[in-house]
């Protein structure tokens, strides 16, 4: 997988971003917080050199995928889904 030139910048790494993913998937919840961790622990901000918001946004969509991998018991994901929208 080719990495962009802003990740390769700020130092973002999306093989720690990926373990962090699997470890999650194995619910590995601990291994997961430790990825994600070190994956934000190795972002180099004064070299980002990007539109303001960038990084932020970057690091939000990982946390919403994490959060869309999270298990959920069958109440709570009901809870997590947008209201159906009726028929105009």
């Amino acid at each position: 997988m080719r990495t962009p030139e802003l990740y390769r910048r700020i130092g973002y790494d999306v093989e720690v971003e990926a373990e962090a993913l699997e470890c999650l998937a194995r619910l590995d919840h601990g291994g997961c917080f430790r990825a994600l961790v070190r994956l934000a622990e190795g972002l180099d901000l004064s070299a980002a050199d990007a539109p303001e918001g960038t990084v932020a946004h970057l690091l939000l969509d990982v946390l919403q995928r994490v959060n869309r991998r999270l298990p959920r018991r069958p109440s709570e994901r009901d809870a997590c889904e947008e209201p159906a929208r009726p028929d105009p």
